[in-house]
């Protein structure tokens, strides 16, 4: 299911907006991962 969403937003997002998307999506997990211990 998450890698639909990924797809779909990557077809939307282009250029600076997926890169911003992209740094969000990595703080997002170090943050999940974070708090996961």
């Amino acid at each position: 299911m998450s890698i639909q969403y990924g797809c779909f937003f990557n077809t939307i997002i282009d250029g600076e907006y997926r890169e911003h998307f992209s740094i969000y999506l990595k703080l997002s997990t170090l943050h999940n991962i974070y708090y996961a211990k």
